[in-house]
């Protein structure tokens, strides 16, 4: 298990931004060298650096002055006197100052515009920040209630996970676990706080977020609470009205192991819509 937890730490941090892990050293992007497929860095008394994002994800980088300085981001910061431990400590790092930086804030303007009522953050107030930038950023925790990493939903732009975090489950939750009747799995945060919202805010319903599709990680957590909340009679499969909500929801009836006695259902929003589409449809009839 070690050695699995090893090899996954080092392939997330080969896939997280290597500008952002050499801005450590110095480094900045050179805006006229760089094309959108190589970014080149440059610092002060520092030699360029030209990157590429290969085709399984992983950053790479080459020195243009010393041809044994290249490979991923592992081996940058290996080549600059880094320990394995040190370098893996850097993958918690990065996504947990972003988090620190980021500000709490009780009505994101983000949410109000996809039509999240502030009665609605202020029922479950979830663990939410935004950042400078006017995202929002959505806390994954384990089932130790760390924060392993955050969704981002951008003003503009498509929404993602943060780099070199590592999904766990965004949770509405309010009521201790010995009251929780209900957990109801969506893809995402918004999604998550849109369905609540349209069910009334059932404080018995706890109301989670995957990401996108569920790992293996995550049907664990998510078969570790059903096996350990005494009140839970349902799981209800609430993922997108599309082929990939569908197949996300087949991952989730056959990799989480729940007590006989705790039944899984499908909920379905209409075809090819989220329940984040659903709500704002019926304020738009309202």
């Amino acid at each position: 298990m070690a050695d699995d937890t090893f090899r996954r730490d080092l392939e997330a941090i080969k896939r997280m931004p290597l500008e952002t892990i050499a801005a450590r050293w110095g480094y900045v992007r050179d805006t006229h060298a760089s094309t959108p497929m190589n970014p080149v860095l440059r610092g002060p008394g520092l030699p360029k650096l030209v990157l590429k994002r290969q085709m399984n994800g992983h950053w790479t980088y080459f020195n243009t002055r010393d041809p044994d300085d290249n490979g991923t981001a592992v081996d940058f910061m290996k080549n600059r006197g880094l320990s394995f431990a040190a370098i893996r400590a850097t993958r918690r790092a990065t996504f947990l100052d972003t988090w620190r930086r980021a500000t709490e804030h009780p009505a994101p303007p983000w949410l109000i515009r996809r039509g999240i009522l502030p009665a609605t953050l202020d029922t479950w107030k979830p663990l939410i920040r935004c950042d400078d930038k006017g995202h929002v950023l959505f806390a994954h925790r384990n089932a130790r209630r760390i924060i392993t990493g955050f969704e981002i939903a951008p003003p503009d732009g498509p929404r993602r996970f943060a780099s070199g975090g590592r999904r766990a489950l965004f949770a509405l939750a309010i009521r201790t676990p010995d009251a929780i009747a209900a957990l109801v799995i969506t893809e995402s945060a918004v999604d998550a706080l849109s369905l609540a919202q349209i069910d009334g805010c059932p404080t018995e319903h706890a109301f989670l977020s995957t990401a996108g599709a569920p790992g293996a990680a995550q049907c664990a957590q998510i078969s570790l609470a059903g096996r350990i909340l005494p009140a839970l009679t349902t799981i209800i499969l609430a993922q997108d009205g599309d082929a990939a909500g569908d197949r996300q929801a087949d991952t989730l009836r056959s990799k989480v192991d729940i007590p006989d006695h705790v039944r899984m259902t499908r909920r379905r929003p209409p075809d090819n819509t989220d329940w984040n589409d659903v709500l704002r449809n019926r304020n738009q009839d309202g």
